[in-house]
């Protein structure tokens, strides 16, 4: 809206439609102008000239340097994780008397809900192809049978498993002149409403808490 009241820029940002590189430029010097107003108005112009913008150097060589990865731990983590899953996928078809996809929730509402016959929590299949099996509602079914952990718990390290490890051991990248592994990833000064640092490609922020368990080298669980 700025930009098309800004007289000059709202022809030019007609003609540079086809580039979008040359748009967003253009747009960004049309809305500066009507910003520049409301940052005096609301008394934040010391906050963006002493705060903000110095930072943006700062993040500018955050993303350059990157975060170190220690790749190797990764990997071990990553294979730790598969056997753990097919450990957990395994006592999941025992408890359930069958075979079926802990990646679906699909299956998995039939095995609670059809096969099982779990009681369908209240307010979780309206307006749905099948019951709900988030976590709110496997919380509320965690004492009615044993598999209910189960799913969760896989499903919690299959997630750690492909959007937390695939991610970073896919965007890693070697540094010649180190030897050493890093993460550049696109930190976010103005995404979150708290005003806090966020960062994407990898969403750091995703990261699940840790856990812990051990393996014997058949990939079955040990207590310690």
């Amino acid at each position: 809206e700025a930009a098309n009241r800004s007289g000059r820029w709202r022809n030019q940002i007609r003609r540079v439609a086809h580039n979008g590189c040359c748009r967003r430029a253009a747009q960004t010097r049309a809305l500066c102008s009507a910003l520049w107003k409301i940052l005096v108005s609301e008394q934040l112009l010391e906050a963006l000239t002493t705060i903000e913008m110095p930072l943006v150097n700062v993040l500018a060589d955050m993303e350059l340097w990157g975060i170190g990865v220690d790749i190797e731990g990764c990997l071990r983590a990553r294979n730790i994780l598969r056997d753990k899953l097919r450990s957990l996928e395994k006592k999941a078809f025992e408890l359930a008397g069958m075979t079926f996809s802990l990646h679906n929730p699909a299956d998995i509402a039939n095995v609670l809900f059809g096969q099982l016959k779990l009681p369908i929590p209240e307010n979780q299949n309206k307006g749905k192809l099948h019951p709900s099996t988030d976590k709110h509602c496997l919380d509320l079914l965690r004492n009615e049978h044993p598999v209910v952990p189960i799913i969760k718990e896989h499903r919690t390290l299959a997630k750690l498993l492909n959007c937390t490890l695939g991610s970073i051991c896919s965007l890693a990248k070697l540094r010649l002149s180190t030897q050493r592994y890093t993460l550049h990833g696109h930190w976010l000064q103005t995404s979150t409403a708290t005003g806090r640092l966020s960062i994407e490609e990898p969403n750091l922020q995703s990261v699940e808490h840790e856990v812990e368990f051990i393996l014997d080298k058949n990939g079955k669980e040990v207590n310690p």
